[in-house]
């Protein structure tokens, strides 16, 4: 199938040429024929569009004009059979050599293609092919012509321009760039975000920044001038400059929120990010009425982390006719974040009544019944989800929460019985099976299961892992560390299994100080991970140092209230002679998970 594929894209390529080379040829005659019976110079024959022929009768007109033409051409000029012929020999070469991979060649053909036809289509596509080809001095050649050929192309312009600004060429660029701002087709604001998106994307940075104070030049105190200076300056990396005319552009347009959009993102960029919070919140309270300048001021509420400010933010915006569901959904997914299912549940019912963004409000109003602990509700809404990815994460939501209630062989029937259409999904619903059977303790089942998954997608790096932590369990220590070091070995930066093998070392055998060394790496690439500070206080208090242990520890615990730091951190308390605290931190965890074992297993331990 592969190579009747290739095949038929081979044909297709071959009949394009042909389309083009009939239509250079059709082109070319046609303005012959005309520049003959007007007695005009010959060289204007280009002007015309081109015409590519679909019928047998329009052929034969071409075939009398083409004679014509030839009876009407200087000695010097070849007929259009002649040209058309040596067309598609270039152009067929070009293609082949394309097919290939022969860049370099292609753009050469190309090229040459471009300069015996004088055609506008095939120098736009000369100089195409020479810019992928790196061939800077074709594609300006190329560019160059189809820029002569029709001088008022945008787009031929633009292109001229950031070639000659990759060589240079600053004040040329310049000139080309004031025909695009000048031409009358569009606004100057829109001329401006169109010189900079090309700008942007040059590698030599302060060219680009030379051609834009070039244009700046004569528009001191335009906005529009200064807002894409600013804007391109940010986006090279001269945040100072960038910030200094972004602040004369809110100057000179206090309303334009898109200015203090960038604004804020120059902040931010800079490290200010307090800053900018504080920027945004006096400018939305003097501007209470722009509604996209408060979305933007929530969004980042929500990144900085501010999650109360950022719900009142998004509870203004829902009074908003256009912006009123945006808020609605970015409500409903933050309180979720915040644990606040409740809300979220008010949230999405109303997104589904209103018929918005019913596929995501379908699955997060499942998730958020299934927060609520309203197990056979949460079911009913994931069924709800048709959408093809939303709706496979449901079907794996829908296996846990029936694991949760018990019904295993359910939840491996119902992911069995799924088609994963990729190799991706196939993976995650061996992991979701192998984790259902891990909740029920079937460890030899979830040992079975990896393993034979593993036959089918060979070293895997997450199936790997997932063998490795049951493995742990069964006590299979030599296997899960030769399992965890096959996946640093392929990943040496993936913290997760430095932390897993690091912590599996110490915790389950006497290698210590190998163990912490791991983790040691682990904690370098993610040292904010309250998991790796758990695994780095435990180390330590297995090599008695009990008050560097607790430092870890204690760090883990403010970042993460989960059950196995409660119980390392209240062991480590205890055998300090902590009692007190020890009890206090077991009873907080004890309170959010009664049926830990290894938080239960601690506390007796210590109790007897």
């Amino acid at each position: 199938m592969i190579k009747k594929r290739q095949n038929l894209t081979r044909l297709l390529i071959l009949v394009s040429i042909f389309s083009l080379q009939m239509g250079c040829a059709a082109r070319q005659s046609n303005n012959d024929t005309e520049n003959s019976a007007n007695n005009s110079n010959i060289n204007k024959q280009n002007d015309q569009k081109s015409a590519i022929p679909d019928s047998s009768s329009e052929s034969s007109s071409d075939q009398s004009a083409q004679e014509e033409s030839a009876a009407a051409a200087t000695p010097e000029q070849k007929t259009s059979t002649e040209l058309s012929s040596e067309t598609f020999y270039y152009l067929f070469s070009a293609e082949i050599a394309a097919q290939r991979g022969q860049i370099g060649l292609s753009a050469a053909l190309y090229s040459k293609a471009a300069e015996v036809t004088r055609d506008p289509g095939v120098a736009k596509q000369a100089t195409r092919i020479a810019y992928y080809a790196r061939d800077d001095e074709r594609a300006i050649a190329a560019a160059s012509l189809w820029n002569e050929l029709e001088p008022e192309n945008l787009e031929a312009r633009q292109v001229l321009a950031a070639l000659l600004v990759r060589i240079g060429k600053t004040k040329d660029a310049a000139e080309h760039f004031e025909y695009v701002l000048n031409n009358g087709k569009h606004t100057e604001r829109q001329g401006f975000m169109l010189i900079t998106s090309l700008l942007s994307k040059e590698k030599d940075k302060q060219a680009a920044l030379t051609v834009m104070n070039q244009l700046l030049s004569t528009r001191k105190n335009n906005p529009d001038a200064l807002y894409a200076y600013s804007q391109l300056a940010f986006h090279v990396g001269d945040l100072d400059d960038a910030a200094r005319v972004i602040k004369k552009v809110i100057q000179l347009q206090p309303q334009w929120t898109d200015a203090h959009i960038l604004q804020s993102n120059i902040f931010v960029r800079q490290g200010y990010k307090a800053h900018a919070i504080e920027v945004l919140r006096q400018t939305v309270a003097a501007q209470s009425d722009n509604s996209k300048l408060r979305m933007f001021y929530a969004r980042n509420l929500v990144d900085a982390k501010q999650f109360d400010e950022a719900a009142k933010q998004f509870a203004l915006l829902t009074e908003d006719e256009k912006l009123q569901h945006e808020a609605r959904y970015a409500l409903g997914l933050l309180t979720l974040q915040m644990n606040k299912p409740k809300q979220a549940v008010e949230y999405f019912s109303q997104l589904l009544k209103d018929k918005k963004r019913v596929i995501e409000s379908q699955y997060y109003l499942a998730q958020s019944y299934e927060l609520q602990n309203e197990l056979d509700k949460s079911i009913s809404a994931y069924k709800k989800v048709r959408d093809n990815q939303y709706g496979f994460e449901a079907e794996l939501r829908i296996a846990y929460i029936l694991a949760k209630q018990g019904h295993i062989q359910e939840a491996r029937r119902l992911l069995q019985n799924m088609s994963p259409d990729s190799l991706d999904k196939e993976l995650r619903v061996y992991i979701t099976e192998g984790e259902v059977l891990n909740s029920a303790k079937q460890y030899n089942e979830a040992f079975k299961l990896y393993t034979e998954a593993l036959q089918q997608l060979t070293d895997n790096n997450r199936l790997l892992y997932a063998r490795a932590l049951t493995a742990e369990k069964l006590g299979k220590i030599d296997l899960a560390v030769k399992d965890l070091k096959s996946i640093v070995k392929r990943e040496p930066k993936n913290a997760q299994a430095l932390n897993a093998l690091g912590y599996t070392l110490i915790d389950k055998t006497q290698r210590i100080e190998e163990g912490l060394k791991y983790v040691q790496r682990a904690l370098k690439l993610e040292p904010d991970d309250p998991a790796i500070h758990d695994s780095m206080g435990w180390a330590y208090y297995r090599l008695g140092q009990y008050d560097e242990a607790l430092k870890y520890l204690k760090r883990a615990f403010e970042k993460l209230k989960d059950a196995e730091i409660a119980a390392h951190l209240g062991e480590v308390l205890w055998v300090a002679g902590e009692h007190a605290a020890a009890k206090e931190v077991w009873n907080a965890a004890l309170e959010q998970t009664p049926n830990d074992d290894l938080l239960l297993n601690v506390m007796q331990k210590f109790s007897e």
